[in-house]
């Protein structure tokens, strides 16, 4: 008599929540049953629930040209990336999809643009978890020189991975063609459709600066009519936009849109702003964005300030602990790359990650919670 015969179904499904990813791939071999319980969906949305509520982290670092990713246990604020056993897993499939651009991260799904062998556009949602990806191919409405599109990434109610697509009127487009077009591509129905009534004004000016959170994506827009930055945030729950300004007096109000991006923070249902600025041969500052009714309660995390020696310096993500991960590039030893992580309160602040990247640079960090999202695919 085999084990399933006797063991109820949940206290088997008890036991295999508790399970690693990595032996939770084993046992799906063993027999038909266990096979069927871990790739049914609800298997999945209890598991991931059990694995957010512990909370354990991994960061993972993409490079440009390069067919694998690195990954590293991020669970111990005391100690650097380094320090850690990192691991070479790939990319998605053979693609090299660092060469494009990564869209974003959520509930431990990455979402990256890119072109086809057709030149198609598709948008990779990736697993590097279970080492699973799903193409999906843009829709071709509004796809013409009067529109530019912009895309965010989520996981709507932390099970159906969502991608929204605004086509935005191109800024020499003649004003009677100056209107707003959304569609939502949900992985649950497999189909593109357009938001009927997206309600956004014609003043907003889009970026490709977008992050998500628990169940918004937010893209960083400056509003043309009165010269404001803003934050547009879609919630996936009730499909609809909401508007944030930031207080009159912030100086994050009147920035460049140039000189402002967005990135995600691990712990917490906020994100972050980096603020460049060109005092002091430039430095980063990096905000904390909470929502707080109609505008954004803003807390200064960190100010990254560059030593006088024209390295160039940019925060590509964060690990677990909020600390940043930093990429320099040195024009006068052949464009040298290194990966960094950010300690202040050290006496050296800048602590290198110990991976062999050769002439690669990152184009992408981030820390995130193993998922089994999209092995029902």
């Amino acid at each position: 008599m085999h084990v399933n015969d006797y063991m109820p179904l949940d206290i088997q499904r008890d036991i295999l929540k508790r399970l690693p990813i990595k032996s939770l791939m084993k046992v799906r071999s063993v027999s038909k049953p266990l096979k069927s319980i871990i790739e049914s969906s609800e298997f999945i949305a209890v598991y991931n629930i059990h694995t957010h509520r512990y909370n354990h982290q991994k960061l993972l670092i993409g490079l440009y040209n390069s067919s694998h990713a690195y990954t590293f246990d991020d669970d111990d604020d005391n100690t650097s990336p380094d320090q850690h056993n990192f691991r070479l897993i790939p990319s998605l499939t053979i693609h090299k999809p660092f060469n494009d651009m990564m869209v974003g991260y959520s509930q431990g799904l990455f979402a990256v643009y890119r072109l086809d062998e057709y030149y198609r556009e598709v948008v990779v949602i990736w697993n590097p978890s279970i080492r699973n990806a799903v193409d999906i191919p843009l829709s071709g409405r509004f796809k013409c020189p009067n529109y530019d599109s912009f895309i965010g990434f989520g996981v709507c109610n932390a099970t159906d991975p969502t991608i929204v697509k605004v086509a935005s009127p191109a800024l020499n487009a003649s004003k009677s063609k100056k209107f707003m077009q959304v569609e939502i591509f949900k992985l649950s129905t497999g189909k593109w459709r357009l938001l009927s009534d997206c309600c956004l004004r014609d003043s907003l000016e889009f970026r490709q600066k977008v992050v998500a959170t628990d169940r918004f994506i937010h893209w960083l827009v400056r509003d043309g009519a009165k010269l404001k930055i803003r934050i547009l945030s879609f919630d996936m729950m009730s499909e609809k936009f909401i508007e944030v300004s930031f207080h009159p007096r912030s100086i994050l109000a009147y920035k460049r849109c140039d000189d402002l991006d967005l990135s995600k923070l691990s712990c917490r249902e906020s994100f972050a702003v980096l603020e460049t600025t060109h005092e002091n041969d430039k430095r980063y500052n990096v905000w904390i964005m909470e929502h707080g009714g109609d505008r954004f309660m803003i807390q200064k995390l960190v100010t990254i300030n560059n030593p006088k020696d024209l390295i160039k310096r940019r925060v590509v993500g964060f690990r677990k602990n909020d600390q940043p991960i930093i990429h320099t590039r040195n024009p006068f030893k052949d464009n040298e790359h290194n990966i960094f992580v950010y300690k202040p309160g050290y006496s050296g602040l800048f602590k290198p990650i110990g991976i062999n990247h050769g002439n690669n640079y990152p184009c992408f960090a981030g820390s995130y919670m193993e998922t089994l999202l999209l092995l029902d695919h």
